[in-house]
């Protein structure tokens, strides 16, 4: 009586006689050119729709959002204040003529808006800069306007930090 291993290890080579056969019989992939043309990402088309249409329609443009949690070691002036907590990409409505005016920027990152930008233009997420690590970066660019923590609640002021 045979058993279950051996009818298993009978299956397996054939498949694999089955697959060899198969493999061998398929085309080489396609030879590399210059001139190619790079695959279209849905993000980057995206990006590049939302400066497309009506200036007067509003559009939804993915921005970064961090959130800090308070504590008690935030007001002790060794604390950890200014640190981030949690980042998601959320999306703001707003009109495609503000978007363009303000906003833009291209796949790589760049502002391209045709008017001065808003202190929060660095926070437009970028797909191409998707990593922790590029999100990192680009929060980081992000230092003109800062709040600082100790000061909010008596003064509500805003900090500015020089680069």
């Amino acid at each position: 009586m045979p058993s279950l291993f051996s009818k298993k290890k009978d299956s397996e080579q054939e498949v694999t006689q089955s697959g060899a056969s198969a493999s061998s019989t398929q085309a080489p992939p396609p030879a590399y050119t210059d001139d190619a043309t790079p695959p279209t990402y849905k993000a980057t088309s995206y990006l590049s729709s939302l400066r497309e249409g009506d200036p007067n329609d509003k559009v939804d443009v993915p921005m970064i959002h961090s959130t800090h949690k308070l504590s008690f070691g935030d007001y002790l002036p060794w604390g950890s204040a200014m640190k981030t907590g949690k980042r998601t990409v959320i999306s703001r409505s707003m009109t495609r003529d503000c978007y363009i005016k303000h906003y833009a920027k291209d796949e790589y990152g760049n502002y391209i808006g045709t008017e001065r930008p808003y202190p929060d233009h660095q926070l437009v997420f970028v797909p191409n800069k998707s990593t922790p690590d590029d999100i990192l970066k680009q929060l980081d660019e992000f230092v003109d306007v800062r709040h600082d923590i100790r000061r909010l609640h008596d003064k509500k002021e805003l900090k500015h930090i020089p680069n």
